[in-house]
């Protein structure tokens, strides 16, 4: 893969998330920055927002199945007291309606 196709996906993703912090969380988090790429070599994987934790597919989804603040929030908390596999994005959305 060449290097513009790279600069290209990163600043896809730098927007998709950009459009997923301003629409879910405080507008305070895009000016102060309050969020960031967890590790230094996966950049774009892992994005932490506050004491959240979303990984580049689950914000892709809660876009693409637009998911409200709540809906996220209640996924999330699902997710973490989860003991088996989860049920992913699109289907636990479908269930909860």
């Amino acid at each position: 893969m060449n290097k513009q196709k790279l600069k290209e996906y990163d600043l896809i993703v730098d927007n998709l998330v950009k459009e997923f912090v301003e629409k879910y969380f405080d507008k305070d988090y895009i000016f102060d920055k309050d969020y960031y790429w967890v590790g230094q070599d996966e950049d774009r994987e892992v994005l932490a927002v506050s004491d959240y934790f979303f990984n580049i597919e689950d914000i892709i989804s809660f876009i693409r199945y637009e998911y409200t603040e709540k809906e996220i929030f209640d996924y999330y908390e699902y997710r973490l007291d989860e003991k088996k596999s989860p049920i992913n994005i699109k289907n636990w959305k479908r269930l909860k309606n």
